[in-house]
């Protein structure tokens, strides 16, 4: 982006996330929220807002949040060589969960 697409635009924050599933109208992600604290936030995204090479499962992305007055703004992009493959273990929650005799309807 140039410098004047950006003019008044304060960058507030970058997450690290990664791409779980999608569909023909949004990209579920899981974001990292807090990496002390080992904390996620699984959120939807609107498809038209990723790149067609960042939909697959399990891709790196970094997502941009930026605001100026009464306005709001994110950007996505490609995390491959930002976003730590350690930060989104492999045994996560959602794999766990679905081990469990619990969660399983008979």
């Amino acid at each position: 982006m140039t410098q004047h697409h950006n003019k008044g635009w304060e960058h507030t924050t970058t997450y690290s996330a990664r791409v779980l599933d999608f569909d023909e109208n949004f990209v579920k992600t899981e974001v990292l929220m807090n990496r002390q604290e080992g904390k996620y936030q699984v959120r939807n995204i609107p498809r038209q807002m990723f790149d067609a090479q960042m939909l697959s499962h399990g891709k790196l992305i970094q997502i941009f949040h930026f605001i100026k007055s009464n306005e709001m703004k994110v950007r996505i992009e490609d995390g491959e060589n930002l976003v730590h493959p350690s930060d989104f273990p492999e045994n996560n929650l959602f794999d766990s969960v679905k081990d469990l005799d619990i969660f399983k309807f008979k």
